[in-house]
């Protein structure tokens, strides 16, 4: 584009110079005019730095006339600094706000905005403000939640209410608003030789899928540092297992998962504490069977809902108590205590024993591993009793 300074002169010729206001002691260019007529100076590519008030002075015959003219060069408004493409909350080494700096002429109106709305200049609200001072808007992220995610927009426009194409230059930030995890469950599942096998079922908030979790363990009564340390990403929004070795042997463990996108937040969290001892059998009672054709036994069943059946390292522990019945006097003897490990690859989640005659015999079983001790003795329900002949009898419940 081309801009044109004139002065017209009709008394004959002239030296004519151009200045820009203040300084009038070197000209930006100068001609003399041997005739009357029109003098023009011609620029090329000027910019808004050349704004200002310009003079032609014109001198003839030592008589010096002059005349000012204001030059005013509008530029769009335009965002000169890098705004951040994605900020996470809460921050952990990361930026707590977001800014956004513009240039034009007239000076720019720069604002923030989600979903097409204006986001809030009230910093007593919690979470997502801005606050704007001439040319520049600031994303404050403070105490941000769920809602405060989302993509915000940085506007910057030289017209008030006016959002043309041609005036108008933007610059989108993702922000990504962290949820804490959700521990389901946190169980023994067994030993492998001397390692102890816990499995954690958790879940991640959907804010915060293909980011790193920490998984944590501190074993209580062995040392104050972590037993288990592991990173996992969260790849799905569904509950996620997590088999987690542990080569000591506490009594009690505290599971934590944390999220960490780059370092961990301490508050987004959840933990759990779970006992390392084997879980109780359940459903524990008593059959009592009658074979003519054989000898008669009782018979005690049980599940184990966490234990592997196939785990080598897991044994039941059978307490059988067998108290004699009879008509005589049978106080001063002592009934017959023995215990039977069973072996759940080879027996299940069952024992047997012989029906020996005027029985009363009861049964307690536990879970027993290489690695984690006894669980808790559960007591059958029901009895075997047996008569003369070592027949069971129908039980007392």
């Amino acid at each position: 584009m081309t801009y044109r300074f004139g002065l017209t002169s009709l008394d004959g010729p002239a030296d004519v110079k151009l200045y820009k206001a203040p300084d009038s002691s070197t000209p930006l260019d100068s001609h003399i005019r041997e005739e009357s007529g029109t003098l023009t100076f011609r620029f090329e590519s000027l910019s808004s730095k050349d704004n200002g008030t310009y003079v032609i002075v014109a001198t003839r015959e030592e008589i010096e006339t002059s005349e000012s003219t204001h030059l005013f060069l509008e530029e769009p408004a335009s965002i000169t600094n890098e705004v951040l493409d994605e900020v996470s909350s809460p921050v952990t080494t990361g930026h707590r706000n977001i800014k956004c700096e513009a240039n034009g002429i007239p000076i720019p109106i720069v604002r923030w905005t989600k979903h097409g709305e204006d986001v809030n200049k009230d910093s007593n609200i919690p979470g997502v403000y801005q606050t704007i001072i001439d040319a520049t808007a600031v994303l404050n992220i403070e105490n941000a939640i769920s809602s405060d995610d989302g993509t915000y927009i940085c506007i910057a426009t030289n017209q008030v209410g006016r959002d043309r194409d041609d005036e108008v230059d933007t610059k989108e930030s993702r922000l990504r608003v962290f949820g804490s995890p959700t521990i389901i469950d946190a169980v023994v599942i067994g030993c492998a030789g001397d390692v102890l096998v816990v499995q954690l079922t958790w879940k991640a908030n959907n804010q915060t899928l293909e980011v790193n979790h920490s998984i944590e363990g501190t074993c209580f009564g062995v040392s104050t540092e972590p037993c288990f340390l592991a990173t996992v990403e969260a790849k799905r929004d569904t509950s996620i297992k997590t088999s987690i070795n542990v080569t000591t042997t506490p009594s009690l463990m505290d599971m934590k998962v944390t999220v960490c996108p780059d370092e961990c937040i301490d508050k987004l969290m959840d933990n759990k504490t779970i006992s390392v001892s084997p879980n109780p059998v359940t459903n524990v009672s008593v059959m009592k069977v009658d074979d003519r054709s054989a000898e008669s036994y009782c018979e005690v069943r049980w599940n184990s809902t966490q234990l592997t059946h196939s785990d080598h390292s897991i044994l039941f522990k059978v307490k059988e108590t067998s108290t004699l019945v009879s008509e005589r006097d049978s106080s001063n003897i002592s009934p017959l205590i023995r215990v039977v490990e069973v072996d759940p690859i080879k027996n299940g989640y069952s024992y047997k024993t012989k029906a020996e005659p005027n029985s009363d015999i009861t049964f307690e079983v536990s879970v027993a591993t290489d690695c984690t001790g006894d669980s808790e003795s559960v007591i059958a329900q029901g009895q075997c009793i047996t008569d003369v002949a070592g027949n069971p009898q129908p039980s007392h419940v």
